[in-house]
């Protein structure tokens, strides 16, 4: 009977969690598709939108890796913690975080010098390990829509910049949330993330018995 309602909990905090995951990745994506609302409102939608579809796809493209690491790092970051090896989990996300911005800055400069060849592929069609869901649900609320979307309706629509400017204000809210989460990881405590670790896990009646190896290394 026990094990029943340990099973429930765990199933009802599993769902908690996996909902603030869905709400974090939504409002990301769904402030592209306003993206594409607010380019069919320039003088000339039928250029906007194929033009800002095509945006999209490039960045989903080059944000296929980085998504790969992430999944990656979640899951990583997760057992070190839980493991009791804050160092070993800082070190996890720094390395992600360094690979990313070299692949990332790579397809920016393929990207730059292709600039006048790679639309033509485009002729034919138009195209979280420490818990944090909740934090960077609120963070995406405030960068994608309250700086992002807002930035975007003033550059392309009321100071006159087009796709440009709707496309430079969701790169302005990007950058400030990229900027935001950089801090924080940078000023995250990873001994007290493990110490939560812990106590998550005897909450949950794991094991406490594996030693930090972080001690020993010091």
């Amino acid at each position: 009977m026990a094990m029943a309602w340990i099973s429930a909990a765990a199933l009802v905090l599993h769902l908690f969690l996996s909902w603030l995951c869905i709400v974090k990745l939504g409002l990301e994506y769904w402030t592209l598709m306003v993206v594409i609302l607010l380019a069919g409102l320039l003088k000339k939608p039928e250029i906007a939108v194929d033009a800002a579809t095509i945006c999209m796809n490039v960045e989903g493209w080059c944000f296929m890796i980085p998504i790969g690491f992430l999944a990656a790092i979640s899951v990583r970051v997760s057992n070190e913690l839980g493991a009791g090896h804050p160092r070993a989990a800082k070190f996890s996300v720094v390395v992600v975080v360094t690979m990313s911005v070299i692949i990332q800055t790579t397809f920016a400069f393929i990207i730059m010098l292709t600039r006048k060849n790679f639309p033509a592929i485009f002729t034919d069609r138009v195209a979280v390990g420490a818990g944090w869901q909740a934090t960077v649900a609120y963070i995406n609320i405030g960068c994608y829509y309250l700086v992002g979307l807002t930035s975007a309706v003033l550059m392309g629509l009321k100071f006159d910049l087009g796709l440009e400017g709707i496309w430079g204000g969701v790169l302005l809210g990007m950058l400030l949330q990229t900027i935001i989460l950089l801090i924080i990881t940078l000023r995250t405590d990873w001994n007290r993330e493990a110490a939560l670790s812990k106590e998550r896990i005897q909450t949950w009646g794991g094991s406490l018995s594996i030693a930090s190896v972080d001690s020993s290394r010091t």
